[in-house]
């Protein structure tokens, strides 16, 4: 999912994600609250703004819910990993937000994502672009690019939300 759009909430697609650990998770909305000021969020309705829940999201669209044993099979043998923060970015393909993320690099969320792509899935976004998104903003408000950023964050926790709605989480082993 490149710009995580929001827009067709009606056509619900379900999601498997990478989850930041808690502590983690504070420490970049923390960051964020910091990086942007309040009045610079995107929000429509009770949507978008600051994302609070820290996640990558390995895949985005998948068509029919996936159950318990197929989510099983998919993470079988996945130990908990490292995921590398290495720059600070936006994403302005979207005509009314932006989106701040980090860009993110690893191996295993490339692989899984590779292997979620076995069951029926849609996206229109063809490449894997893995990244944390820290915020929706107000188009051309967030201009805090930078490069180099090298920062380690665990990964111990798959979340899978369902077409049908709420979320389940998956410790890795």
């Amino acid at each position: 999912m490149l710009t995580e759009d929001r827009s067709n909430q009606t056509a619900r697609k379900g999601c498997l994600m990478a989850m930041i650990p808690e502590e983690s998770s504070k420490l970049i909305v923390n960051f964020t609250k910091q990086l942007i000021n309040e009045n610079d969020l995107y929000v429509e309705g009770n949507e978008y703004g600051l994302e609070t829940e820290g996640h990558v999201t390995i895949r985005y669209g998948f068509l029919k819910d996936l159950n318990e044993l197929e989510i099983r099979q998919l993470i079988q043998g996945q130990k908990p990993f490292m995921m590398e923060i290495y720059g600070l970015d936006k994403f302005d393909t979207h005509p009314s937000y932006d989106v701040a993320m980090f860009r993110v690099n690893s191996p295993v969320l490339r692989q899984l994502h590779e292997m979620s792509g076995i069951y029926l899935n849609e996206s229109d976004y063809p490449d894997y672009n893995p990244h944390l998104t820290l915020a929706y903003v107000q188009k051309g408000k967030f201009n805090h690019i930078k490069e180099g950023i090298r920062l380690q964050v665990p990964v111990r926790q798959i979340c899978y939300a369902p077409i049908s709605g709420g979320k389940s989480y998956w410790g890795l082993e």
